[in-house]
């Protein structure tokens, strides 16, 4: 049996020649992208503190189709961001240009960068740089977070300074804001910076800096961050509510507690919800004392997201209002 002059294979189902394609050309389908780092860790080595120091990882898209940076996330110390954009041809090459901070460091500083792309096989690269900082002034912790604390109260714990040069001298102190106090207090290991919370400091969250002034050349100054919150007579908590997702139509209920540690009695009342998408109601626990407020949100909030605040009135002069804010995200059933 023949066709268009041409014989056909024996064993061969004439269906089967028959759904075959007239023409194999074509061209091949594109490899996915993909992304290839030269190197995934550099060490900036020995550097003095307060160097600026910055190193470009370059990357090359051997895939064959358009790769893309997602996102990039980075630890505390650094900053990172792609040159010459976020989208890389088939072929292309890009840099990931890593900052990495010293100023306030000392010793092996390690941060990582994590890079998050489109690539299937390796949808998540990480990062890393490193040095090893000398610095004449250090501060341990070079940061601190103090949390909850009251007016006129210190904090439980404090910051050492390390002198690595025994001729640099420290003084005098500043601090950047309101919040807090910060002291030079000599110790038989080291000097100690110990903080308090300002008698007139405003109530809720801070994000101060402490200064020393120092005598090297080098470092001129030393920075230590310090956050916290500061809390008044009247505490909620807690200090916000999220509801999460909820159906549309639903009337979910979340709940927080007042507390007075004032040497008064409280006295609490709710004002209202702000926007109105919800309604609070008020249960005494301990007169005077201790409250829960039910937050109930109203079945036609939405769609989308939506936030409110319970604003609430107390007997406190130092805190006549409080609010507390909610947030809350209706989806269609």
């Amino acid at each position: 049996m023949t066709r268009a002059g041409r014989e056909l294979p024996l064993g061969v189902p004439l269906l089967l020649l028959l759904a075959l394609p007239a023409c194999t050309g074509g061209s091949a389908p594109q490899a996915p992208p993909h992304i290839a780092f030269g190197e995934t860790a550099y060490d900036f080595r020995q550097v003095e503190a307060g160097t600026a120091l910055t190193h470009e990882f370059a990357f090359h898209n051997t895939g064959g189709r358009e790769l893309r940076i997602d996102n990039i996330r980075t630890s505390c110390n650094c900053t990172a961001a792609v040159a010459p954009a976020r989208i890389v041809p088939a072929g292309g090459d890009a840099r990931l240009r890593v900052s990495m901070q010293s100023a306030g460091a000392a010793g092996v500083a390690r941060e990582t960068v994590s890079v998050y792309s489109n690539d299937p096989a390796q949808p998540l690269t990480t990062l890393a740089v490193s040095a090893t900082i000398s610095a004449d002034i250090s501060a341990d912790p070079a940061s601190m977070y103090v949390g909850h604390l009251r007016r006129g109260q210190h904090a439980a714990a404090a910051v050492r300074l390390l002198a690595n040069n025994p001729a640099a001298r420290l003084g005098p102190v500043e601090v950047t804001g309101s919040s807090i106090t910060a002291q030079l207090a000599a110790t038989a290991h080291a000097p100690e910076l110990r903080l308090a919370v300002a008698d007139n400091a405003p109530l809720g969250a801070f994000h101060d800096t402490v200064i020393v002034h120092t005598s090297s050349p080098t470092q001129p100054v030393l920075r230590i961050p310090v956050v916290g919150r500061i809390d008044g007579d009247v505490i909620a908590a807690p200090a916000a509510l999220a509801f999460g997702a909820v159906r549309s139509g639903d009337a979910p209920v979340r709940t927080f507690a007042i507390r007075n540690h004032g040497s008064a009695g409280l006295r609490l009342s709710v004002v209202g919800v702000e926007p109105p998408i919800a309604d609070a109601r008020l249960i005494p626990l301990q007169a005077g004392q201790r409250y829960r407020v039910d937050v109930t949100l109203r079945p036609s909030a939405g769609p989308g997201r939506v936030e409110g605040t319970v604003q609430l009135q107390t007997s406190s002069g130092e805190q006549p209002r409080i609010g507390v804010p909610f947030t809350a995200r209706v989806v269609s059933r």
